[in-house]
């Protein structure tokens, strides 16, 4: 049986499995977090989709909701605010969530079908496994993410600001990462076959075991400020500092 949990702000109802408690602030505590130091998000099992959003729902709060294995699908969610929310393993489709706060939310496993979130907030958000291939994160903050395992193949990255995110085995094959900010991310493993990083700033960025051979937009001088190690591999002629012991994280 289904329970409904009014939106603030949205003037509609959302079906919200009954099995979670509803806390004091309207919200539905739900299962806990994992520890976003891990690579991968648990496995999850095989199990029906929780509960749909759909329509539109501009500006609405959903501050610490539960929406954990729900359908998000056409709707518009400009500036809605998921910030603290429960949005792993949601299925994500034709819906626009520009502007929008997703700032500490657990987006663990969470595929998103495309959507649009250009200059989307992601601050500290839990992203590992993260289906985000083609999706559009022009502009999106995603400052201390955690990414281990996520995927952005084909993703539209222009000036996405990524400063200090943490993530292993992050795929960026053929993203658009022009004038992206990558200062101080530590991105293990990660594969920028194909990418465009034209202008992309990578101060202090360390990028051991990355794949950057492939990649385009890519010079001595921004290469000079990163660090990688014997396994990073990199465009003809061109070399990168080894990281030192105190660099690594």
């Amino acid at each position: 049986m289904l329970a409904a949990l009014s939106l603030a702000g949205a003037g509609i109802l959302v079906a919200a499995p009954s099995a979670y408690a509803q806390t004091n602030d309207g919200g539905l505590q739900g299962p806990p977090f994992f520890d976003p130091r891990m690579r991968q998000a648990p496995p999850e099992p095989r199990v029906r989709m929780q509960g749909v959003l759909n329509g539109p729902c501009q500006g609405c709060v959903l501050v610490r909701a539960n929406l954990h294995r729900y359908q998000i699908r056409d709707g518009d969610y400009t500036a809605a605010n998921f910030s603290g929310a429960t949005l792993s393993y949601v299925e994500i489709s034709r819906s626009q969530f520009t502007r929008a706060n997703f700032s500490d939310a657990n987006l663990s496993g969470a595929v998103l079908g495309r959507g649009r979130f250009e200059a989307a907030i992601f601050e500290r958000a839990r992203m590992n496994n993260v289906e985000g291939a083609e999706a559009n994160f022009q502009d999106a903050n995603m400052t201390r993410a955690f990414l281990g395992g996520a995927n952005f193949r084909s993703a539209m990255m222009r000036r996405a600001v990524l400063v200090g995110a943490i993530g292993e085995d992050v795929v960026f094959v053929g993203a658009d990462l022009r004038d992206s900010r990558l200062n101080r991310a530590t991105l293990t493993r990660a594969d920028f076959t194909n990418a465009n990083l034209l202008g992309a700033e990578l101060n202090q960025a360390i990028l051991s075991g990355a794949n950057l051979a492939g990649a385009r937009g890519l010079n001595q001088r921004r290469l000079s400020t990163a660090c990688g190690d014997a396994t990073t591999r990199l465009p003809a002629r061109m070399t990168i500092p080894r990281c030192q012991p105190q660099q690594r994280r």
